[in-house]
């Protein structure tokens, strides 16, 4: 048995399997996606720009926490408590909502 007849099908194979990416993930949706923040004892500082690449435009927090956002750095200052064990910060900017668990 020869195989040439399966040379062309195994080509078009492997170009087909070297292509980009079937869905468009943006810098941002895939800085977001697997990078959870935990909550330190005392304070905790989040350096948005180690998440998102746009200005963000406003946040929500869970309740519980308190933010300060030190502007020369671009770093949130957390502290306090969640009042549920798990919980979402929204970053809204001018591309979207990003919401960080």
């Amino acid at each position: 048995m020869t195989l040439k007849p399966f040379l062309p099908l195994s080509l078009a194979l492997l170009l087909a399997s070297c292509g980009g990416p079937s869905l468009p993930i943006g810098e941002e949706d895939a800085g977001l996606g697997f990078r959870p923040l935990q909550l330190q004892d005392g304070e905790t500082k989040l350096y948005v720009e180690d998440y998102l690449l746009s200005e963000v435009e406003s946040v929500e927090w869970p309740k519980g926490l308190t933010v300060r956002y030190q502007k020369d750095s671009a770093i949130y200052r957390i502290t306090g408590r969640m009042d549920a064990p798990l919980g979402t910060v929204t970053f809204h900017a001018a591309d979207g909502e990003y919401s960080l668990l």
